[in-house]
């Protein structure tokens, strides 16, 4: 028969155990992930910059012939802006 300090030694044993699995796991689930164009890892998901999407932030957002440019921004064609070139200026020059 197990005595009350037996018990409550092997529960403690246990909760131990159970907390370094736990977060051992968590800090290696980033070990083989490979986020692209500036993401980052956290917690084994990539979290992406607001232009690119993807369970690696492997797709690129930006519209109309816009091109990602491995930052945070589009680099848009002539006539395009906003964030994601999703703007048609017709008197844009500057590009």
């Amino acid at each position: 028969m197990i005595g009350q300090r037996q018990m409550s030694l092997l529960i403690s044993t246990i909760f131990i155990m159970l907390a370094v699995g736990l977060f051992s796991c968590k800090s290696d689930e980033c070990k083989l992930i490979r986020c692209k164009n500036g993401g980052v890892c956290i917690d084994g998901d990539c979290v992406c910059h607001d232009i690119n999407s993807g369970s690696v932030c492997q797709n690129c957002l930006c519209q109309n012939g816009g091109v990602c440019d491995g930052t945070r921004d589009c680099d848009c064609p002539p006539k395009y802006n906003g964030q994601f070139c999703e703007n048609f200026d017709p008197n844009d020059t500057i590009r």
